[in-house]
């Protein structure tokens, strides 16, 4: 590795990076008590690889199979540093096959520090739908405050990380394919070769065949991990959940489906019981006001413990302690979750609910074994809940954090959409692709694409057939 003046062995580095890697595993450990750091994987999830082992391991990949389909290598330099975003690109070149089809034949992507960072990722946002079709669409979308103006809405800016793999696109499967095998002809004003399902202008404007299901009616703040400060985003979800028709199904079971993005060909092993208690989480994060550190960012390692500042903010004002822990009752009750008689709850969790708050302690007397008081059994279920929420947190974990809860106009359904996604903006399937998307209408009748949406009990396919079938497909325009 070359790094300025210096030169670091590759095996030196690995050999660090080793250490480094099992440096943080054992962060996550209280090694004098023996005892977890309080919410560390939920906060974290399984972290990712230092990026020199990750790099490692692609090698082997690489030595093993050949190089890396294009939107595999993309996806591990995106979320790389550099001072310099047009490495996003170069430094894949090397291990994977970047290379788009012309008029001229195959043209491989070779460095180019003249090309301006525009021009470069609009070229590989062409080749990236030359390859794999709409379904590349995935790779784009733009975060809060994040994103440049001055490219197409349908391109990945690569400067902006990756929460979690894209759901539309299959990277364990996937292979690099050519627009030709989709009965492409050249476009001679372009230089690209377009098919019926797919164009792209001369201006770089996406052209894509699709339908416009129905409209983002309501929206709740973004975050996943977000139950507010007073409960109020678990307000909303419980509203949410109860606005729509969802018979004898369980409301808890809807939420925690709609949350990790649920499919019916799933292999989770999640349960009502890991849900539950990973709400339980949450809520104990809003009563010692550390709801921060499980917020959209996730730049936190892990949740700190419970210390004597947290009990004394407890201590100033039990009695709104108190009740919030009764509005959580209420909700809890409200999406059907059992908690006041259900023996796979803990001792401490059963006192978290059903315990009356009394005078409050000073924190000097506070002691594990001492009081049965308010404040004790909230510590107590603080440190209680944390490993039995870790499940359902990584499950969270593994989808963008920062997506946010909505429902639809038309149709009776709930479901998950990107953080810049607002009221009004359109469900829309794509020809080609494999999930929703979610697009906003602009002034001129074309669209702005948002990001990838989810809905619970849908089946995108379905739907596109029949939408097929009764001549609803229509050409959409993403600028």
């Amino acid at each position: 590795m070359v790094c300025g003046q210096y030169v670091v062995p590759w095996d030196i580095l690995i050999f660090m990076s080793s250490f480094i890697e099992g440096m943080r595993s054992s962060f996550r450990y209280k090694r004098s008590e023996q005892k977890r750091i309080i919410g560390a994987r939920v906060v974290c999830g399984q972290s990712e690889r230092v990026p020199a082992l990750q790099l490692e391991y692609w090698k082997r990949q690489f030595r093993k199979s050949g190089k890396l389909p294009m939107i595999n290598a993309l996806q591990l330099t995106r979320n790389a540093h550099g001072t310099d975003p047009r490495d996003k690109v170069f430094s894949a070149l090397s291990f994977s096959t970047m290379k788009r089809t012309t008029g001229n034949g195959v043209k491989e992507f070779e460095p180019d520090y003249t090309a301006t960072v525009e021009t470069l990722y609009t070229d590989v946002g062409i080749a990236l739908m030359e390859a794999y079709g709409p379904c590349a669409l995935s790779m784009a979308g733009r975060r809060k405050d994040e994103g440049d103006p001055n490219l197409p809405s349908w391109v990945p800016d690569l400067r902006i990380h990756l929460a979690a793999p894209p759901s539309g696109i299959d990277v364990e499967d996937i292979r690099d394919g050519t627009a030709a095998r989709n009965n492409a002809v050249l476009d001679t004003a372009t230089g690209i070769f377009q098919t019926s399902l797919l164009h792209i202008t001369p201006d770089r404007k996406l052209e894509l065949a699709g339908v416009i299901l129905d409209s983002v009616n309501v929206t709740t703040i973004p975050g996943l991990n977000a139950v507010g400060n007073e409960l109020e985003n678990l307000s909303a979800w419980v509203e949410l959940i109860n606005s729509i028709d969802i018979g004898d199904i369980p409301g808890q079971k809807v939420l925690w489906h709609t949350l990790v993005e649920y499919q019916k060909d799933s292999t989770t092993k999640l349960t009502d019981v890991d849900f539950r208690n990973w709400l339980i989480l949450l809520c104990c994060t809003s009563f010692f006001d550390l709801h921060e550190h499980l917020q959209t960012s996730l730049q936190q390692c892990f949740v700190p413990d419970v210390d004597e500042v947290a009990l004394e903010t407890l201590n100033e004002n039990p009695e709104h302690v108190a009740s919030l822990i009764e509005k959580a009752k209420s909700l809890f009750a409200a999406l059907k979750i059992p908690v006041e008689n259900d023996d796979t709850i803990p001792h401490s969790l059963h006192a978290w609910f059903n315990q009356q708050p009394s005078l409050a302690i000073a924190p000097a007397e506070y002691s594990p074994g001492g009081s049965g008081d308010l404040v004790y059994n909230l510590a107590e279920a603080w440190e209680t809940v944390a490993p039995l929420a870790e499940p359902f947190g990584k499950a969270i974990q593994e989808k963008d954090p920062a997506r946010r809860l909505m429902k639809l106009k038309e149709r009776n359904a709930v479901g998950t959409v990107p953080e810049m996604a607002q009221v009004g903006d359109l469900l829309c399937l794509i020809h080609g692709a494999r999930i929703p998307y979610v697009l906003r209408r602009r002034a001129d009748g074309n669209f702005t694409y948002i990001g990838e949406a989810y809905v619970y009990g849908m089946r995108p396919q379905h739907d596109l057939l029949n939408a097929m079938m009764e001549g609803r497909i229509e050409k959409i325009c993403i600028v």
